[in-house]
C-alpha cells in the first residue's frame, strides 16, 4: 500500500506536470504563431507597403506630368514623404539586419538610397500652388523614378522572401523546442523539473521577443507619422489632425490660428555650408520656435512640411491681431543668427497666418499658404495675415496665367504707341510699344498684374516676342525710316543665349532696319543680372539694334556698368523728371547725368514730361528726346498712321 500510495501520488505529480507541460507547449505554439505575425509585419510587411508606397508615388508623379492636374502632385509629394521614412526604417533596425546577413542586396539598397536622394533634388524645387513652370523639375525626376524602379522590387522581393525564410526557421528553431519538451515529457520521473524550468525560461524568451516586435512596430508608426530629422509630425500627420482640431475648435466655437513658416535664405546655407549644416540649422528653428508656440498654447501643434518649410497650429489665439503679433515673434526669433560647428548663420523666415474661418474650418491651411505666399510677393522676411480677397486675386492670378497663351495666339494682348519726341524741334522721333491687354471678359488688364504673371510663370519669353514681332511690323508699315520703336525686354528673357537669334529672325520676317529698333532693360533688374546678361546685350548690339538702360535713377543706380559699351541711349525716370521745373535738386542731379551722358555718347530720353515748363527746361538742359503725356498717351497701332503724318509734335 505505501508503495502503491507513493505511485498514485507520483502519478499524480507526474500528471500534473504533463498538464503543465501540455499547457506550455499550447502557450508556445500560440507565441510561435504571434511571434510569426510581427515579425512577418516588421520586414516582409514593411517592404511589402515600401513597394505600394514607390509604385504610388511613381504612379501620381506620372499622371501628374500627363494631365498637370495639381491633386496628383500633392499625392505624389506626399507618398515620397512616406517612402522618406520607410526608407529610414530600412537603415535600421531587422530590415538593417536583414541586409547585413544578405550582402548581395546591399547593392540596390544603395541604388535606392541614391536615386531618392536625386528624387529628392528635384522635387524639393517644387511647391505646391505655385505656378506652372515651377513644375518642370518633374521632368528631370520621371527617369530617376524609371531607374529607381528595378532596385525597388529587387530589394522588396528578396526583404519579402528572406523574411518569410526567417520565419520559417525561428519556426523550426521553436518546434525544436516543442520537440526537447514532448521527450521531457516521456521522462517526467527523471527531468520534471527540468521541463518546467526550460518551459520558464522558454516563455520568458519569447515575452522578450514580442516586446522587441511590438516596439518595432511603434517605432515604424512614429517614423511613418514624424519627420525623422526634427521628429515633429510630418505633412500626413499635420493634414490628419489639422482637420480634426479645427473641426473641433469650430464646434466649440473657440479661436485657433494657423502659421506657414518658410525659411529665407535656407538653400544657401546648404549650398555653402553643406547639408549637416543645414539639418543642424532645421533642429536649431525648432527649438526657438517651439517654445513661442508653447508659451501661447500648451495645445499648440508644430510640423515640418518638408525642406525649409513648417506648419503650426495654435489654439486660444485671441484674434487676427494676436496672431499676427505672434508670427512677428516667431519671425523675429528664426531671425536671430545662428552659431552652427561650421559658422555663424543669418536667415529669415515669412510666414503667412489665418485664422479658423466659420463657415469651411477646412480652409484654413490654404488661407494661410495664401497669406504666405503674398508675405513673399512683398518681399523676403515678411509677414501677412490672410484677408478674404486674397482668394479672389488668387483666383484672379491663376485665370490670367491659364489664359495668357490663347490670348497672345489670339491677338488680345497688342502693343499700344507713346510717341517720343526730339526737345531741340519737336519731330518725331520713335514711339514705345508697351503691351496692352483687353480680355473679352475681364475688359482692359493692367500690364502691371499681367506682366509679373508671365515672368514668374515663364511665359514672359513667347509674350515679349509676339510684342516685338508685332511692334516691328507696325513701325515698317506705318512709320516713316527716320522714325524707330522702342520695345521693352524682360531681364528673363535676357537670360536665353537664343535671344539676339530670335530678335534677327523678327528683324527679317518684318524688314524692320536694326538700327531703327531699341530695346529697352530695365535697371533695378538689370543691377541683380548684369554679368550674365552681358554676353546677350553685346551680341544684340552687334545686330545693330540699339540698347536702352530704362527707369534710370528709379531705385539704387549702380554706375559701373554705364563704363561697359553695352548702351546707346538712358531713359530717365519720371520720378527725376516730374516737376523739376520748381525743382533746384533735381535739375542738379538731371544736370550731373546729361553731362555725363554727353561724355560717353548717349542719348537722354526724359519720361514722364506732362507740362510745357518741364519739357522747355530739360530742352535748354540738352536733354534729347522727351516722353509723356505731354505729347501722347499710348495709342493703338492704327493711329500711327495719323502720328506718323503730324511729323513733327508740338510742345
Amino acid at each position: 500500500m505505501p508503495g502503491r500510495k507513493y505511485y498514485y501520488l507520483a502519478c499524480i505529480f507526474h500528471f500534473i506536470l504533463a498538464v503543465i507541460v501540455a499547457a506550455a507547449l499550447v502557450q508556445i505554439e500560440m507565441k510561435k504563431r504571434e511571434l510569426s505575425e510581427l515579425t512577418y509585419r516588421d520586414v516582409a510587411w514593411s517592404a511589402t507597403n515600401g513597394r505600394f508606397e514607390f509604385s504610388e508615388m511613381e504612379r501620381n508623379l506620372v499622371l501628374f506630368s500627363l494631365t498637370s492636374e495639381v491633386h496628383y502632385l500633392e499625392q505624389g509629394l506626399l507618398y515620397r514623404e512616406i517612402l522618406r521614412g520607410r526608407i529610414a526604417i530600412w537603415q535600421r533596425g531587422d530590415f538593417a539586419e536583414m541586409l547585413r546577413r544578405r550582402p548581395d542586396l546591399l547593392p540596390d539598397a544603395r541604388i535606392v538610397r541614391d536615386a531618392f536622394e536625386a528624387l529628392d533634388t528635384q522635387l524639393d524645387q517644387i511647391r505646391i500652388n505655385q505656378p506652372r513652370t515651377a513644375y518642370r523639375p518633374i521632368g528631370a525626376a520621371l527617369p530617376i523614378l524609371d531607374g529607381m524602379r528595378p532596385s525597388v522590387n529587387a530589394l522588396t522581393t528578396q526583404a519579402f522572401t528572406s523574411s518569410i525564410r526567417e520565419v520559417g526557421a525561428l519556426r523550426d528553431q521553436i518546434e525544436s523546442h516543442e520537440s526537447i519538451l514532448r521527450w521531457a515529457l516521456i521522462a517526467l520521473v527523471l527531468v520534471g523539473g527540468t521541463q518546467l524550468l526550460i518551459v520558464f525560461q522558454q516563455n520568458r524568451s519569447l515575452l522578450r521577443a514580442e516586446q522587441r516586435a511590438r516596439a518595432n512596430l511603434e517605432q515604424v508608426s512614429h517614423l511613418a507619422n514624424h519627420d525623422p530629422l526634427t521628429g515633429l509630425p510630418n505633412r500626413m500627420y499635420f493634414e490628419t489632425l489639422i482637420r480634426e482640431i479645427a473641426r473641433d475648435r469650430h464646434r466649440r466655437r473657440e479661436s485657433a490660428a494657423v502659421f506657414v513658416i518658410d525659411l529665407d535664405r535656407f538653400k544657401s546655407v546648404n549650398d555653402t555650408l553643406g547639408h549637416a549644416a543645414g539639418d543642424a540649422l532645421l533642429r536649431d528653428v525648432v527649438r526657438r520656435v517651439r517654445p513661442i508656440l508653447g508659451a501661447a498654447s500648451e495645445e499648440h501643434v508644430f510640423s515640418r512640411l518638408g525642406g525649409d518649410e513648417f506648419v503650426a497650429l495654435v489654439p486660444q489665439i485671441g484674434d487676427l491681431d494676436a496672431a499676427t503679433e505672434l508670427a512677428l515673434e516667431i519671425r523675429s526669433a528664426i531671425a536671430e543668427p545662428f552659431d552652427l560647428r561650421e559658422g555663424r548663420v543669418t536667415i529669415d523666415a515669412s510666414v503667412g497666418v489665418a485664422m479658423i474661418p466659420p463657415d469651411a474650418p477646412e480652409t484654413v491651411w490654404l488661407d494661410a499658404d495664401l497669406a504666405l505666399s503674398e508675405a513673399k510677393q512683398n518681399g523676403r522676411g515678411g509677414v501677412h495675415a490672410f484677408e478674404p480677397d486674397l482668394r479672389e486675386r488668387s483666383m484672379r492670378r491663376n485665370r490670367i496665367e491659364r489664359e495668357l497663351p490663347d490670348a497672345v495666339r489670339q491677338g488680345q494682348i497688342q502693343p499700344h504707341y507713346q510717341t517720343q519726341v526730339d526737345l531741340a524741334d519737336g519731330r518725331l522721333a520713335h514711339v514705345e510699344a508697351l503691351a496692352r491687354w483687353r480680355h473679352p471678359e475681364l475688359g482692359w488688364i493692367s500690364p502691371g498684374e499681367f506682366i509679373p504673371v508671365a515672368e514668374s510663370s515663364g511665359q514672359i519669353g513667347a509674350l515679349g516676342l509676339h510684342i516685338l514681332e508685332q511692334a516691328c511690323h507696325d513701325a515698317h508699315i506705318a512709320l516713316p525710316e527716320n522714325v524707330g520703336v522702342a520695345v521693352n525686354l524682360s531681364v528673363a528673357q535676357l537670360r536665353f543665349a537664343s535671344l539676339p537669334a530670335q530678335v534677327a529672325a523678327i528683324l527679317g520676317r518684318t524688314g524692320l532696319a536694326p538700327h531703327r529698333l531699341t530695346l529697352e532693360i530695365t535697371e533695378s533688374l538689370l543691377i541683380k543680372n548684369f554679368d550674365s546678361t552681358a554676353a546677350v546685350l553685346d551680341a544684340l548690339k552687334a545686330l545693330g539694334v540699339r540698347i536702352a538702360l530704362d527707369d534710370f535713377g528709379a531705385g539704387f543706380t549702380a554706375m559701373n556698368y554705364l563704363a561697359r559699351d553695352c548702351f546707346d541711349q538712358i531713359k530717365l525716370d519720371r520720378s527725376l523728371i516730374q516737376g523739376i521745373a520748381d525743382s533746384p535738386r533735381k535739375q542738379t542731379v538731371v544736370g550731373g547725368v546729361l553731362a555725363l551722358s554727353r561724355k560717353l555718347g548717349l542719348e537722354i530720353v526724359a519720361e514722364g514730361i506732362e507740362t510745357p515748363e518741364d519739357a522747355r527746361l530739360l530742352g535748354q538742359m540738352g536733354c534729347d528726346l522727351g516722353q509723356g503725356f505731354l505729347y501722347s498717351k499710348a495709342v493703338p497701332p492704327e493711329a500711327l498712321d495719323a502720328g506718323a503724318r503730324a511729323s513733327r509734335v508740338s510742345a
